[in-house]
């Protein structure tokens, strides 16, 4: 069935891209499954993203054949190999994130088999591909420093990429630092966690301290080693560390839900002692806020159903709730 579908791909859906048309190709094709899926029916929008894509986008040695599950394809009349992706990991991988949140909208298990594709000599998911996009490739700076990337826009469509698929996969940990097997065992072939981030391959890339911080805010740990990775030193890296601690600080006053190891939390605490940061305090008003939010709507849906006699009250009380979010929120941001 698998084969079937992958041949019906090769006729149909063809996409065939070298190194150097990639992004311009891609980019494209991209925007036309973008019109194609809001034209879809919901109940099929999913199908339309995962469907195998073949594109050769990196010269490869050797991969074996297609067997089930693969994420390679040889074409016999070309003799060469070509990566199977589908439109939800080549908008990953290049960096859209716009169509990353418009395709992940029809996601209900974003750790289906059907959205992985082919990483570096291993098999990828969407939080390997978010970690270790093709889109860096193209860029010439290396930055390790927050200061000098926090206002770079490649940066921030990234990490908005990291952040979606973070929050969709709801925490779970195994996701996050998946060591995905090839269905071949060809001595080349690979098992890393989504942290290796394109190292094995030796291409150190723009961005790749930012998206492995980002990445370790949605569980994944830096102690957790690969067939040619060996984990990260994260308390060595003073890079790492400040990325860790803004990033932080950031999504946590964003209110957005994280669930770093306990040993990624210490770094960060510890972080926050050396910069003299009441880390405690901010979480504290987060999570006022939180329980303000909830009362406010429990108070305005309660107000829909009451009578006009009571409705008087029930709005003072939403008041006084909207007053006390505002100092919250205040107080938040000066944090």
């Amino acid at each position: 069935m698998r084969i079937k579908l992958l041949e019906k791909a090769f006729l149909a859906s063809f996409l065939v891209c070298s190194t150097q048309t990639a992004a311009q190709s891609i980019d494209d094709y991209l925007k036309d499954q973008a019109t194609l899926f809001d034209a879809t029916p919901k109940a099929q929008r999913y199908n339309l993203i995962t469907q195998p894509v073949l594109c050769h986008m990196n010269e490869v040695e050797s991969y074996d054949g297609l067997e089930n599950g693969s994420t390679s394809f040889y074409d016999s009349s070309k003799g060469r190999y070509y990566d199977i992706h589908n439109t939800l990991t080549l908008a990953v991988s290049f960096g859209l994130s716009n169509l990353v949140e418009k395709f992940l909208s029809c996601v209900k298990d974003i750790n289906d088999k059907e959205t992985l594709s082919w990483g570096y000599r291993q098999p990828y998911n969407l939080f390997h591909l978010a970690l270790d996009p093709k889109s860096n490739l193209n860029e010439s700076a290396v930055y390790d420093e927050f200061e000098k990337t926090k206002n770079s826009l490649t940066l921030k469509k990234l990490l908005k990429i990291v952040d979606l698929i973070g929050q969709k996969n709801h925490g779970n940990t195994a996701f996050v630092n998946a060591t995905l097997h090839p269905s071949t065992t060809h001595y080349r072939n690979y098992t890393n966690p989504p942290l290796a981030a394109g190292e094995p391959s030796g291409q150190y890339y723009a961005y790749q301290n930012a998206l492995r911080a980002r990445g370790m805010l949605y569980g994944a740990d830096p102690l957790v080693k690969g067939s040619s990775f060996y984990g990260l030193n994260v308390e060595k890296s003073t890079a790492l560390k400040e990325y860790l601690f803004q990033y932080y600080i950031e999504l946590t006053k964003k209110g957005i839900f994280l669930y770093p190891t306990q040993h990624v939390k210490d770094v960060i605490e510890k972080r926050a002692l050396e910069n003299n940061y009441d880390l405690s305090k901010l979480e504290e008003l987060v999570k006022t806020r939180s329980q303000l939010q909830n009362q406010l709507k429990t108070f305005e849906s309660k107000m829909k159903n009451e009578k006009s006699s009571n409705k008087r009250h029930l709005l003072d009380i939403c008041g006084e709730i909207k007053n006390d979010l505002k100092q919250v929120e205040r107080a938040i941001l000066k944090m």
